[in-house]
This record gives structure tokens, C-alpha cells and sequence, in this order.
């Protein structure tokens, strides 16, 4: 104790245990020449790429299968597929029978210009000096549609045809609508009664021309000689009628002693006649003709200068004349000088009525051939055939007027079904709208037997105011009469087609028949017929069972027929119904 721990003693040892072997140091391997080590990678990479050869032609085979097939194969793979059932529904609405055609939107009415002006001063063939309008321009009242041989074609308003020239002095409808035209222009027609070609219609008329840029055509062809005349007559009257006055004033104051009886004897003669018919012979107007008849020596006519001084008529008192020319009793106890007097004044008298005459019928005149009426402004031009400096021969071009109605042309088995005021509905493809419409009416002739039967219309060379179609006419109508076949029919549209339609292709469908009410309908190809005739259609219940369900037909349309069950069986809206067989191919 009190000694420090030693520390442990290790256990006494035995012998010594005998070490182990040192390692032998590794043998080095014989290095490997360059030659053998380039043979090993080559046949790796030759490995590589026959595994890769194999995959590549492992696909080939696999691609190549799908398109060569053995013979049984194809066989099998064209074998047709099972049919499956088609099916419609029964519906129940009314049936409706429907034509489809096509039309040509066009005016209402196509006027022809077929301007037959003389031509020229030489009566030469008349010619086109001026065409201020093209195809689709439009036309209002008072404008000039061409120019044929320095002379205007004007379209007025109206509806009456033109057949003659208007001169002065004429009358009826047609000067009635001539008024109403200038009117309508602010061309006034002053005091004329409605229908009288009066001085009021003659200074419209001088308006419409001067406004135009045109002289108008005077009614006569004599460069106004015969008015000339007639104002010469008229003043040579005057004149004889104041040497018959200055010749019984100095009467008055002359001797009357002896000479009395024998004038008295003389006068009481003249009212049988004798000297008095010499008088009468005045009347046939001899030389009241003869006093007026050199133009040489005449200057223009003034229709108005002749009238200035205030010409006396028959009506004028004889005693009033007598009293203040001759300067009374005396002179009306000289029977000489009164019948003179009386004389000259009824030469007056019938000169005065011959220059009012005259002047009532000189002035401007309408020609036919220088007017158009058309029913509606504003008038669109149809077609142009003529071109300037052409000669006129038949019509020269169209103007097309009033609302737009769309013709069209029914083959023999559609005109039957189609009746005056059917239902119709107009489609214009190209804006997709739809128009509600009537057919208006259906030819009983065909058109090209009508066109041929026609031969060519006369006309008084202004306005043939055909109906059209395009005209459509010739406006609306496109192709034209000459190469439209069939029955024309015209519809009109409850509202009115826009103007920019004329001459547009559309879609007519026209309503042929419709059953009275809702029925049952099915597809056509639903109906079958059985060996008894007794015809069927086939229903498919839910489960999938068919029945067949005996039906009798009505009316057909559009693919589908009215059916009605029969023998009591029964048939309703929503039933499905067996309408054929379709193949996967695509066949039925």
C-alpha cells in the first residue's frame, strides 16, 4: 500500500510464433503485340454491325408483310362486311311539292329603241352620231338616250304608246300625256285644255328642246310659207277694206242727183245674188291666196305682227263701220258704197280665220321617233347594240323600267303544276337572302314558238315597250329571249328586289302543291310493295324486332310521301321505319 500500480504485466510469452511468408511479387504478363489488339476491335466492330443488319431487316420483313398478302388473304380482306339497317323517322308536317328552276331578275318592262328618224336633208339611212349612255347607267325623266342623226331620242313619263307625231292642233290621250310630261319637267303648258295641242304645249315644248340643247322640228314642211301666206291675205284685206272706206266717204260727199235710181234698181237686184255671188266667189279665196303667196317678197313669217293691229271680225256691226266711215245718211243711202264696204270687210273677216289657221297648226311638233315613255323613273339601260357612226337598224337599245320581277322558264312536264298566283320563294345564292314571291303569270305559248310566230314587231320606231325579260332583261334577263326555251313565267316578290339584282342568276323555287294539313310522311324508298301489291313500310321497335305496318300513299314530294296506316294497324310521328341497307363500302 501507499506504492504505485505497476502497470499490468503482459503474460509471460511463449516461443515466438514463426512469420509468415513474404509475397511473391506478381509476374508480369508478356505484353500483347500491336497486331493482335487491331484484330480484337475489328471483330467487335463486325459484331455491331450484323446485330444492326438484323434489326434493319427484322423491320423490312415486318413493313413488307403489310402490303403482300397471299392470295386467301386478300380474299378474306375483301369479303363485304354485314349490312347494317338504315333508318328514318316518321315525321308529320305538311308536305309540300316544289319546282326549282333558275331566273334572271329584269325590269317589269323593257322598252325597244328602234329609232326610224328619215336621216339626213337627203332622206338618207339614219345613223348614230351620239350614244351618251352605256349598259346599267340609269335613266331619269327628260334625258336623251341616244342620238340618231343629229336629232334626240328622249324618254318621258307615261304609259300610253306613241303611233303618230304630235303637231299642233291635235288632240287625244296621247297630247294629254305629253302635257303631264312637260309639267312634270317644270315645262308649264299655260291656258291649254288638258289634251289639246295648244300655244301653251307649243312653248313646253320649245322649252324641253332649248333645254336639251336641240332646235325642235316644225310641224310643217314648208319653211313657213303657208303662214307667210296667209299674214299677206291678211293684210291685203285690211288694205281693201280701207280703200272700200275712203271710197264711200268721198261717195257721201259726191252728187246724187240722176243716179239714185239706177243704183237703187241695181241694188235691189243684188240680193238675188247675182253681183253679190261674184262676191261670194271671194270666198273660195282666190285672190286672197294670190295676195299672199310671194315668199320672194315677204320677209320671215311673225305669226304675231299680222294680229298687232286688231283684225275685225264678222261679228262687227255693219251700221257702227258705216256710221263712222262713210259719215252717215248719205252714205248709207249709196248702195255701191255700203256693199263694198260690207264686202271688204267680210274678206277680212275669212282672211283673219285662214292666218289663225295657219298659225295654229306651224310651231314645234313631237316626232315619234324622238320620244320614249317609260312607266317608273328612275329607267336603267338594258343593252347598247348600237355604237356611233353606225347605220339604225332595228333596235338599238333597251331601257328597262319599273319594280324588278324575276322570269323564269317552265319545260312542258313542269307548266302543268304551276298556276297564276302560286307561292314562290326567290334565293339569291350569292348574299344568301331569301325573298317571298307569287308567280304573276305563265305563258301558254312557247317562247321560241312565240318568237318565231313574232317574226319581228312593227312599231312606230320610238319605244316598243316589250315586256321583258331579260332581259333581263335584255335587263333582267340575261340570256335573252332568242335563247330561252320553254314557258316564260314571271314572279314578283312581295318586297321589292334590290336595284343592284337586275340581271342577276337566282333560285326559284315555286310552291306546285301542298296537302291540306299536317300528314305522316316518310321517305320513299321506305314504301315497299308485297306480291299482293299492298304496299308497307317496315318499323323498327326499341327492342330492334321489325313489323311490317300496312300503309296506303298520297301525295309525293321532295323525296317523301304521305302514308296512312291501314288495317287498323298503327303508325305515329317518331316511329323509325326501315329505308334500305347500307354497306360499309359505302354502298346501299
Amino acid at each position: 500500500p501507499g506504492a504505485e500500480a505497476s502497470p499490468a504485466e503482459p503474460p509471460a510469452a511463449g516461443p515466438p510464433a514463426p512469420e509468415p511468408p513474404a509475397p511473391e511479387p506478381p509476374v508480369p504478363e508478356p505484353p500483347v503485340p500491336a497486331a493482335r489488339t487491331g484484330f480484337r476491335m475489328t471483330r467487335r466492330r463486325w459484331v455491331a454491325v450484323v446485330v444492326a443488319g438484323a434489326v434493319v431487316l427484322a423491320g423490312a420483313g415486318l413493313g413488307a408483310a403489310q402490303f403482300v398478302k397471299s392470295p386467301a388473304q386478300a380474299a378474306a380482306d375483301s369479303k363485304a362486311p354485314p349490312p347494317d339497317v338504315l333508318e328514318a323517322p316518321v315525321e308529320k308536317r305538311v308536305l309540300r311539292q316544289n319546282i326549282v328552276v333558275r331566273g334572271t331578275a329584269g325590269a317589269s318592262r323593257t322598252s325597244e329603241i328602234a329609232p326610224a328618224t328619215a336621216g339626213g336633208a337627203d332622206g338618207a339611212e339614219p345613223i348614230v352620231t351620239k350614244l351618251p349612255l352605256k349598259a346599267g347607267d340609269t335613266v331619269r325623266e327628260g334625258t336623251v338616250l341616244m342620238e340618231v342623226s343629229g336629232r334626240p331620242v328622249i324618254a318621258l313619263r307615261g304609259a300610253t304608246p306613241v303611233y303618230r307625231d304630235l303637231k299642233p292642233g291635235t288632240s287625244g290621250d296621247d297630247v294629254r300625256q305629253l302635257q303631264a310630261a312637260l309639267r312634270s319637267l317644270g315645262h308649264g303648258t299655260g291656258g291649254d285644255t288638258s289634251g289639246s295641242f295648244g300655244a301653251g304645249t307649243k312653248s313646253a315644248l320649245s322649252a324641253l328642246y332649248r333645254a336639251l340643247g336641240y332646235d325642235p322640228r316644225p310641224a310643217t314642211d314648208d319653211d313657213g310659207e303657208a303662214l307667210q301666206g296667209a299674214a299677206d291675205a291678211v293684210l291685203a284685206a285690211r288694205r281693201a277694206l280701207e280703200d272700200a272706206r275712203t271710197a264711200a266717204a268721198q261717195a257721201s260727199t259726191a252728187p246724187t242727183t240722176g243716179t239714185g235710181g239706177g243704183k237703187d234698181q241695181d241694188d235691189d237686184k243684188d240680193p238675188g245674188g247675182g253681183a253679190d255671188k261674184g262676191g261670194g266667189a271671194d270666198k273660195g279665196g282666190g285672190a286672197d291666196k294670190g295676195s299672199g303667196t310671194d315668199p320672194g317678197t315677204s320677209p320671215a313669217p311673225d305669226p304675231s305682227a299680222p294680229a298687232d293691229p286688231g283684225p275685225q271680225k264678222p261679228g262687227t256691226s255693219a251700221q257702227g263701220e258705216r256710221g263712222a266711215l262713210v259719215g252717215g245718211p248719205v252714205a248709207a243711202d249709196d248702195p255701191s258704197a255700203r256693199r263694198a264696204v260690207v264686202r271688204a270687210q267680210e274678206d277680212l273677216a275669212r282672211a283673219e280665220e285662214r292666218y289663225d289657221d295657219a298659225k295654229a297648226k306651224s310651231g314645234p311638233m313631237l316626232p315619234a321617233a324622238e320620244v320614249v315613255y317609260l312607266t317608273a323613273f328612275p329607267a336603267r339601260v338594258g343593252t347598247v347594240s348600237a355604237a356611233v357612226g353606225a347605220h339604225v337598224n332595228g333596235t338599238a337599245m333597251t331601257v328597262s323600267s319599273g319594280e324588278l320581277l324575276v322570269t323564269s322558264y317552265l319545260q312542258d312536264n313542269q307548266k302543268g303544276l304551276v298556276r297564276t298566283g302560286a307561292k314562290a320563294e326567290v334565293v339569291d345564292e350569292n348574299s344568301g337572302r331569301t325573298y317571298k314571291a307569287t308567280v304573276s303569270g305563265v305563258d301558254s305559248q312557247r317562247a321560241e314558238d312565240a318568237a318565231r310566230g313574232a317574226g319581228g314587231n312593227g312599231g312606230d320606231g320610238a319605244a316598243g315597250g316589250g315586256e321583258d325579260s331579260n332581259d333581263p332583261s335584255q335587263d333582267g334577263g340575261s340570256g335573252g329571249e332568242a335563247q330561252a326555251t320553254g314557258y316564260r313565267m314571271t314572279v314578283q316578290t312581295t318586297k321589292k328586289l334590290p336595284a343592284a339584282l337586275a340581271g342577276a342568276d337566282l333560285r326559284v323555287s315555286i310552291q306546285a302543291g301542298a296537302t291540306d294539313g299536317p300528314v305522316l310522311v316518310v321517305p320513299v324508298t321506305a314504301v315497299s310493295a308485297g306480291a299482293d301489291g299492298r304496299r308497307a313500310v317496315t318499323v323498327v321497335r326499341a327492342s330492334g324486332a321489325q313489323t311490317r305496318v300496312e300503309v296506303r300513299t298520297g301525295a309525293q314530294a321532295d323525296g317523301y310521301v304521305e302514308v296512312r296506316p291501314a288495317g287498323g294497324q298503327k303508325l305515329v310521328e317518331g316511329d323509325r321505319v326501315v329505308t334500305g341497307a347500307s354497306r360499309a363500302g359505302g354502298g346501299s
